[in-house]
């Protein structure tokens, strides 16, 4: 589709719709129909040119929407992780990709700048400052001087918020799955999965392959995984624990009461919050357990070295 302010800013030749619809699915009991359409040339890349007829209509939203039949038309692949299309356009691939993690940027001095100005009136203007890769709006509604000493504390501690590369070490407390008496250990199938899931789960594996925390298993009992979507368009690995945690003696250790933590926090003036990078992640499991954890992928059998997401809470040893 093509909105009528497009058209007439491009000034493209129209003509009548050979087969008129009504746009009912966009508005209920909208009267309005489509009856006129054009044919229209565009270029993504440098590479990828193409034409497209198109149904004229009026859009507010966008220009132009090229939906599912035109993704259809030209044998459309989206990977998500790289955010990227690739196009089959008369036997030959093209990639064409959402955004660019790099970003071409001309730096200008004052000179050329009011030279710009002076040709064009649309210009945009990027400032950058160094900040120490430090974002100030964690410390927002901080006082200058506290705010001082958590950009000290960052800055002295930076491999501290970093993403953890390697096994996390021996603490006082691993996590011990203790299983109930007599039950048989779950051996579940893996579930059917989509190519792109295949090559998402195959990159998510590498990468906890790359950071220790999962190394080959040749265990008995095995669990299949499955793929979450996040709310930033990303995919979440877990696995189906169901069957394991189901057998699993459970923990009965109360929680505590919110109103008691409360009490122990009413001198404090100062509060902060800690989101762990990798969460569960960062506890070990007891060596005598770590088999129970196994999980099926094409790539082949593989069992958790630290707590993954979706396992029950149990036991701790301290």
């Amino acid at each position: 589709m093509i909105s009528k302010d497009l058209v007439k800013k491009l000034k493209l030749e129209v003509v009548p719709h050979h087969k008129p619809y009504p746009l009912g699915w966009i508005v209920n009991n909208a009267n309005l129909q489509v009856t006129r359409k054009c044919l229209f040339k565009f270029t993504i890349t440098k590479k990828f040119i193409d034409e497209v007829e198109l149904d004229v209509v009026p859009l507010d939203i966008s220009g132009i929407i090229l939906g599912s039949p035109y993704l259809y038309d030209r044998k459309a692949v989206y990977y998500r992780q790289d955010n990227k299309y690739i196009l089959l356009k008369n036997g030959v691939e093209y990639i064409v990709r959402a955004h660019h993690k790099k970003l071409n940027i001309s730096l200008v001095n004052a000179g050329q700048m009011k030279r710009l100005l002076n040709v064009s009136k649309n210009v945009v203007l990027l400032m950058i400052k160094k900040n120490n890769n430090i974002d100030y709006e964690y410390f927002e509604g901080c006082d200058d001087k506290l705010k001082s000493d958590l950009f000290d504390v960052v800055s002295n501690h930076g491999e501290m918020f970093q993403e953890p590369k390697r096994l996390p070490p021996k603490r006082g407390i691993q996590h011990e799955i203790q299983l109930q008496q007599d039950v048989p250990l779950p051996n579940i199938g893996m579930y059917r999965m989509s190519i792109m899931e295949s090559m998402e789960i195959k990159n998510q594996i590498q990468k906890l392959l790359n950071k220790g925390i999962i190394h080959p298993s040749t265990s008995l009992c095995g669990s299949p995984i499955v793929l979450v979507p996040k709310k930033d368009g990303t995919w979440r690995m877990y696995v189906d624990l169901r069957a394991l945690n189901k057998i699993t003696v459970k923990n009965c250790y109360p929680l505590p009461r919110i109103d008691d933590l409360l009490d122990q926090v009413r001198y404090a003036k100062y509060f902060t919050k800690l989101d762990l990078r990798s969460g569960y992640h960062q506890v070990r499991i007891v060596e005598e357990d770590i088999w129970k954890t196994k999980f099926k992928t094409k790539q082949g059998l593989f069992e958790w070295l630290v707590m993954p997401f979706g396992l029950t809470m149990l036991q701790l040893l301290s």
